[in-house]
């Protein structure tokens, strides 16, 4: 288990397409995932109410007692439940932990990080893999880290001719992602 630094953008531009495509494929997937997380945070932040009184497990309202800790469910198309559970601080806004159950996998965000350029720490959970990830927005790097390989299988399925075309001219060893 090793931490992989990928650059955003690629300074010199790939060797083969393979590569491009692996680099496309995990710098969209961790954006995507980031942005969901952000966006769903927020969503459920502006519903978040202090009284909920007695509830049932109805759709899309917050279903958690208390000001900062919101927990919302959907039916998916499929007929499988879907749900989403954030905890955060009231005061500042920051997120302590953001959690999604959806079709594709297991999200999970952890504590937001003041005053930092560092994102948090995410969990992506597919399949049976899990790969933690975390963008230096200073740096323009990603960090990826799997738990069971020192390659990625996020990165073109883990094969380390990709990890390695991916990561060069990138200071390995950089951003600590703590499994949470």
């Amino acid at each position: 288990m090793s931490q992989v630094n990928i650059p955003i953008k690629l300074q010199g531009g790939f060797k083969n397409v393979e590569a491009a495509m692996a680099h496309r494929q995990v710098v969209n997937k961790a954006t995507e995932l980031r942005s969901q997380a952000n966006e769903a945070a927020n969503d459920l932040k502006s519903v978040d109410r202090a009284d909920i009184g007695a509830v049932s497990s109805d759709e899309w309202t917050d279903l958690a007692d208390g000001m900062g800790h919101v927990i919302m469910i959907g039916d998916n198309e499929d007929g499988s439940v879907r749900g989403m559970e954030l905890s955060y601080d009231p005061q500042s806004g920051r997120t302590r932990e953001f959690v999604a159950y959806v079709p594709q996998g297991k999200l999970t965000q952890g504590p937001e990080i003041q005053d930092s350029n560092l994102s948090p720490t995410y969990k992506w959970e597919e399949k049976g893999d899990t790969t933690y990830f975390k963008f230096d927005d200073n740096r323009n790097v990603l960090s990826i880290l799997d738990p069971k390989s020192d390659n990625p299988k996020i990165i073109a399925g883990g094969n380390p001719n990709i990890v390695n075309e991916l990561a060069r001219g990138t200071i390995q060893g950089g951003i600590p992602i703590f499994e949470f």
